[in-house]
């Protein structure tokens, strides 16, 4: 079963709604939604968030998609930025800002593109092409040696997602109606240093991703990143738990100019790493 997801107007419910029971729709309670509704192959979960979750087979949710098109909202300009790599003792941090324009960003909302965390491979490989076709993407990268090497100078990880972020917003160079950062700090100067730079009405916020150009960054972002773990010539463990921690020690003790070509070097404390 695929699954698709798209931020709905609020203020169309109803409208949807009795759209959808014309078409022979049945509906049921939805916990924190207005109401779950399915029909043909066809399953729709409407949060009180906005997010409108369809599940199906790829085919019947691409026959849907265009049923939605009118009901979407108005088109605009849109550049968003999301990180993936911050969480990880393995591998790099990159930064990505994708600006849809304008004329193209209906077609994005209808990719129907799910949070990057619950997408799978297959739905990150298509996508990811997509995006490249529809949208400007800008990158930024820090493989392990060159994050390390600047955590030495910004000893902070927010400083150092401030700077790439700045880098990224000053690649855009035309207008935007919406520039929008998935929110990572709560400091005021963090989000005056990233405004002064935003080509447009910024917007700092947690939760972005149900912004279309923000989850097509989050998409790209975690698409690199595990592009840099196949290229690799051993296989390194995610996240931080306790298979991380355990190769991360082991190469501290055998071998720590290898670890800091691997790992985030100041992820565990500087009495326990080094």
């Amino acid at each position: 079963m695929a699954t698709h997801a798209l931020q709905f107007p609020l203020e169309k419910e109803k409208n949807l709604r009795d759209a959808l029971e014309e078409k022979g729709y049945t509906f049921r309670p939805l916990q924190y939604g207005f109401w779950q509704a399915s029909h043909n192959g066809i399953v729709l979960s409407f949060y009180n968030s906005g997010r409108l979750v369809i599940q199906g087979s790829e085919e019947k949710i691409q026959g849907f998609l265009p049923f939605l098109s009118s009901w979407m909202s108005e088109s605009l300009s849109q550049l968003g930025c999301d990180e993936c790599g911050k969480g990880e003792v393995f591998g790099p941090l990159v930064l990505v800002a994708v600006g849809v324009p304008k004329e193209n960003f209906s077609q994005l909302q209808m990719l129907g593109i799910t949070e990057s965390k619950k997408a799978s491979e297959k739905q990150l490989h298509q996508w990811y092409d997509q995006i490249l076709s529809l949208c400007q993407v800008e990158t930024f990268i820090l493989e392990p040696e060159a994050y390390n090497q600047l955590y030495e100078n910004y000893p902070n990880v927010n400083t150092i997602l401030t700077l790439g972020y700045k880098d990224l917003l000053k690649r855009f160079k035309s207008s935007w109606d919406e520039v929008i950062v998935d929110a990572y700090a709560q400091d005021k100067h963090t989000q005056h240093t990233l405004s002064s730079v935003a080509p447009g009405k910024f917007l700092f916020e947690t939760g972005a991703e149900k912004y279309p150009a923000v989850g097509a960054a989050s998409l790209v972002a975690k698409k690199i990143f595990l592009n840099w773990f196949t290229q690799q010539p051993l296989k390194l463990p995610r996240g931080s738990g306790p298979e991380a921690r355990e190769l991360f020690f082991h190469m501290k003790s055998s071998n720590p100019a290898e670890l800091k070509r691997y790992a985030k070097i100041h992820f565990f404390s500087k009495k326990e790493a080094f």
